[in-house]
Order: structure tokens, then C-alpha cells, then sequence
């Protein structure tokens, strides 16, 4: 075999639909120097399965068996086996565009940078890779000038305008193997990509962004995300916050206005909105607890605009309910 120069990590549980057009998607890259790493976390259905056919064609297929332990195990379980330079990530209902790895390289190589990050596409769960626009190798990207840019200060230049989604996005961006390979996923939460990506960007990373589009995103109704309770992501939200808070709370005082600003206020919203979906009052109660510990920590005491102060009075006004 030859040696490989990037490993891809796919975390697969219960996508029997759809892992075979996500392997697929690797196999058939024009980059031939790569590893993919899949880590079959207890899957119940064939998933695990169909990764150890594509493991039995092609060596350059590792499969690991474990127990369920959610996507933070699985990511983690993975990283312990890369040996590259190079790493990236995959969710194994998504898939990548044939020339991904190949122009990621080249671009990493050629600029001593610490991270390449491209663009990404929404599409429809069932969409077959052969038949859609865009993906085909005939749409050579090496007959397009190569435009980016390179950054030091990954979350001005974040190519995401919905702050929801703008800093947690492991999955459409070449890393450099020893930026991350110190940094593991936070074991047991949702979401768990935000506080991951927060940690990475604050060690100040060298970042190429370019508008290549790579990388192709199923909104899986399926997913795990997608089927569990509110109270849940309240929780897994409070710990990333936390956790985030902790990472920049030190920082200098107008660094950390925009970084109060734009992450951790979005993702305080989004906590609380989930929180008012809740009808139980006993999960409610929960809910409230989570969000006082955050009060208590000083999470909630600089308020950037007009928006985040609002929303203080909302978080404080359903802690306060929950109090009586």
C-alpha cells in the first residue's frame, strides 16, 4: 500500500441508506494517498456491515467495531489510529466531491498552513452522486484559477453567515494532524463539534478558505441530532458553552466582545429557545438548573448588544419561574 499522506475519519452509526455513496465518495477520489478510518459505533443495523465489504476491496479501508458511544467516541476512537500528516473528517450519510482531497493537499502543501477550508452544499437524502450537477470530474477544478485566501483570524473570515452554524463545522476543512490530535470531542453531549471547533481556532491556526465546493451535506431526518429530546440539547448546549466560556473568558477585553458576540451569544439563544420547548415541568426544572450554573460561572455577565441583553432578561426571567 502505498504511504498514506491524509486519513479521513467516518463515524458511522444506523446509515444503512447511505454509507455506500459516502465510501463511494472516497474511493473514487483522484487523490490516492489516503486512509479512511470508519468506526462502526454499535450500529444496529447493516452499517458496520457494509464498511467491512469496501474494507475487504480496498486496504486502505480500516474498520473498528465498538460499542455505541455516540459521535465524540467514535471521532475519538479514530484519531488514536492517524498516523498522517493530514486529517479530515466525514459524516458517513454525507459525501465528498472526487477532487476534494486532491486540491486540499496540494493547497495545505504548497502554503505550510494549518488548515484548508472549503465550502459545502445541502442536498436531498436521496441523491445519487452520479447524477448530480456539480460533482462530476468534468468539472475540473484544476482548469479554475486557484482563489482563496489565508487567514490567522478563522472566525472574522468564517465563510458562514448563520452564526448557528458558523463555528462548528469539523467536517468540511483538512487539518494539519498536530493542531488537533491533543484536542478530543467532549464525551456525551450533542453538538459536541462547537466546543471542539472553538478550542482548535483558538490556538490561532495559519487557515486557507477557499469557495471550492467539496463538500456535500444530507439533512438526514434520521440523525441523531435530529430524534432527541430538548432537554438534551439544553444540556449538551450549557457544557459547550461552559466550556467555550472557559476558553476566552481570560482573553483581552475587545477580543472577547466579538467573541461573546458572535459565538457564544447565538449559541446561548439557541439554548434557551430549546428550553421554552419544553412542557414537563421536572424537565423544565433541569433545564433551568442548567442555565443557573451558567449564570453563576459569570457566563451571562458580558453582554455585547441589545440582542444578548434581551435575552438575559428571558434566561433570568425562566430561572427565576422555575425558582418559585
Amino acid at each position: 500500500m502505498v504511504k498514506p499522506k491524509i486519513s479521513i475519519i467516518i463515524p458511522i452509526y444506523n446509515v444503512e441508506k447511505y454509507i455506500r455513496r459516502c465510501l463511494d465518495s472516497v474511493l473514487n477520489q483522484t487523490f490516492q494517498k489516503w486512509i479512511a478510518i470508519c468506526v462502526d459505533d454499535g450500529s444496529p443495523d447493516n452499517s458496520g456491515k457494509i464498511a467491512d465489504e469496501y474494507a475487504k476491496r480496498d486496504n486502505r479501508f480500516i474498520v473498528i467495531h465498538q460499542k455505541n458511544g455516540g459521535a465524540s467516541v467514535a471521532r475519538n476512537t479514530a484519531m488514536q489510529y492517524v498516523k498522517t500528516k493530514y486529517v479530515m473528517y466525514l459524516d458517513s450519510d454525507d459525501f465528498i466531491h472526487p477532487q476534494t482531497m486532491e486540491i486540499v493537499y496540494n493547497l495545505a502543501q504548497q502554503n505550510s498552513v494549518d488548515i484548508v477550508s472549503f465550502e459545502y452544499k445541502n442536498v436531498e437524502p436521496d441523491i445519487k452522486i452520479d447524477s448530480f450537477p456539480n460533482y462530476s470530474v468534468l468539472k475540473n477544478y484544476k482548469k479554475r484559477k486557484l482563489q482563496f485566501c489565508v487567514t490567522e483570524n478563522e472566525h472574522k473570515h468564517s465563510l458562514f453567515k448563520n452564526k448557528w452554524l458558523k463555528h462548528c463545522c469539523p467536517v468540511r476543512n483538512l487539518y494539519k494532524t498536530s493542531l488537533i490530535k491533543d484536542i478530543p470531542f467532549i464525551y456525551g453531549i450533542m453538538l459536541e463539534d462547537f466546543p471542539w471547533w472553538n478550542h482548535i481556532v483558538s490556538k490561532n491556526p495559519i487557515v486557507i478558505k477557499t469557495d471550492f465546493l467539496f463538500y456535500y451535506y444530507v439533512n438526514n431526518s434520521d440523525s441523531v441530532t435530529n430524534v432527541t429530546s430538548n432537554l438534551r440539547v439544553v444540556k449538551s448546549l450549557s457544557v459547550g458553552i461552559k466550556y467555550v466560556f472557559d476558553l476566552y473568558k481570560n482573553k483581552k477585553t475587545a477580543e472577547y466582545k466579538y467573541i461573546s458576540r458572535e459565538m457564544l451569544w447565538p449559541f446561548i439563544v439557541r439554548m434557551y429557545q430549546y428550553a421554552q420547548k419544553i412542557t414537563d415541568n421536572t424537565e423544565r426544572q433541569q433545564a433551568a438548573n442548567y442555565m443557573r450554573s451558567l449564570r453563576d460561572n459569570g457566563v451571562f455577565d458580558y453582554i455585547p448588544d441589545m440582542h444578548a441583553r434581551r435575552y438575559k432578561r428571558r434566561i433570568l426571567k425562566y430561572i427565576g419561574q422555575n425558582n418559585e
